[in-house]
């Protein structure tokens, strides 16, 4: 799921792409008995018998979300409507004017075979409360990442994996170090990526099948400098890896800014991200070693990725942890470059 959150002063955008076919999320949209299950927060419910759809243009729609015993009544006109394209209403209260509601637009595109790319807008026509556009937004987020994507994956049967696919993906000098003892990552620049055009090709395909990604503290303090303003020109794995949801896995940090955006921090460990992850159908987890250690000891992982630079340091910091028995992979594919580079996936369950 690709996806991405912009805020302005008047609006803001939330990007996610969905496995699900168009068409499924066009009724999870429109249908009132599927609108009832997730047009709400986590945590908040709407009363199925309150939910009306007229689905035309200057048709109203309205719907009751309770909360610890309050009712929430919001209503609103469809002034747009291109199945399974484009849907553009106002979102209010029912004592609020149409006129100046906030005005929403959901559009759908076609992501690929049973994937759909929707942005989400709201824009305000009058100024909000203080801190009433910082709730809406959280609202809005939850409803789509923490309801509307477990109940895509329920109708489209994307329900049987269990539980998300964790691949660990680590870059390795040929000795088998992901850092040198002090925790640099020197070797990984001794060598010139001279193959760029196909290597970044590979990494492309790889994050395209990914729903979001997983970092620890370190690793997320080091791809925040630097991925939120990559000039998407000249790194081409920008605009994905910005695109994407990321948590970050840490008892320590208050916030997570990423640019303009947000990362989630998630606090517990490994039993916290297995909760959050939840939503999601496949991750990667980048780096990070002490996480690394902490799955695969947990035996969570499902694939290691590793992309080998022909260097040698000598000693350094692994990614496994110690184990009496020797940790087994099933060799899946492996891209050779010109450089020397090596990426090889091994599979740790079937």
């Amino acid at each position: 799921m690709t996806d991405s959150d912009t805020t302005t002063p008047t609006s803001f955008t939330l990007t996610r792409t969905l496995r699900a076919p168009r068409a499924l999320v066009w009724r999870a949209w429109t249908d009132p008995a599927l609108t009832a299950r997730w047009w709400h927060p986590a945590e908040v419910e709407v009363e199925p018998d309150s939910v009306a759809i007229d689905l035309r243009e200057g048709g109203q729609y309205a719907y009751t979300m309770t909360v610890d015993g309050e009712r929430w009544p919001t209503a609103g006109t469809y002034l747009e409507i291109r199945e399974p394209e484009l849907l553009r209403f106002t979102w209010h209260g029912p004592e609020d004017a149409d006129e100046i509601a906030p005005l929403v637009t959901v559009q759908l595109e076609e992501a690929g075979a049973d994937r759909t790319l929707m942005v989400f807008t709201l824009e305000r026509r009058v100024p909000a409360e203080p801190g009433e556009d910082e709730d809406v937004q959280d609202g809005w987020r939850s409803a789509l990442d923490e309801v509307l994507v477990p109940l895509l994956g329920e109708l489209s049967g994307d329900t049987g994996r269990g539980r998300p696919r964790i691949v660990l993906e680590q870059l390795v000098s040929a000795d088998g170090f992901a850092a040198e003892p002090d925790g640099g990552m020197r070797f990984v620049e001794a060598v010139s990526f001279e193959d760029l055009d196909r290597t970044d090709e590979h990494q492309m395909e790889f994050v395209a099948t990914v729903d979001a990604i997983v970092l620890g503290r370190v690793t997320y303090e080091m791809f925040s400098s630097y991925w939120p303003t990559a000039d998407p020109e000249h790194d081409r794995l920008a605009g994905p890896i910005n695109a994407l949801p990321k948590l970050v896995v840490s008892e320590t940090l208050s916030s997570a800014p990423w640019g303009e955006d947000e990362a989630r921090i998630v606090r517990g460990g490994v039993d916290g991200l297995r909760e959050a992850i939840a939503p999601f159908a496949r991750v990667v987890v980048w780096g990070s070693l002490s996480l690394s250690r902490a799955l695969l000891a947990a035996e969570l992982v499902d694939t290691i990725r590793l992309r080998t630079v022909p260097t040698f340091v000598g000693e350094g910091l692994g990614f496994t942890p110690p184990t009496r028995e020797p940790l087994v992979g099933r060799l899946g594919e492996q891209w050779r470059y010109s450089t020397g580079h090596v990426t090889t996936e091994y599979h740790l369950r079937d």
